[in-house]
């Protein structure tokens, strides 16, 4: 809702392989993503924007990231919790 208030169109989902498919069709401006939802890991759709070159944002509520690929350590990240501004600034500042 953040993000929507803010003027972003958002498309949510709970499971990875859903996201993967909607990326078969569009591309987003940029990624907010959870690293770990239940027992997914959003990895393939981390890669799959940088690929793209469409900025990513790990807003997630993990301190300490031991199983992240080394190559998606260098992303940014937002610690959960954070405010809904931290959010909507850092976007600003990752799509200027």
């Amino acid at each position: 809702m953040t993000l929507e208030d803010a003027g972003a169109t958002v498309s949510s989902f709970v499971k990875a392989a859903d996201a993967m498919t909607w990326l078969d069709t569009f591309t987003p401006s940029a990624g907010v993503l959870d690293y770990r939802v239940g027992v997914d890991k959003s990895d393939d759709i981390a890669h799959t924007l940088r690929a793209r070159g469409v900025p990513v944002v790990f807003y997630s509520g993990l301190t300490d990231r031991p199983d992240v690929p080394e190559e998606l350590q260098g992303c940014t990240w937002l610690t959960k919790p954070s405010s809904p501004d931290e959010l909507v600034d850092l976007l600003h500042k990752l799509l200027a």
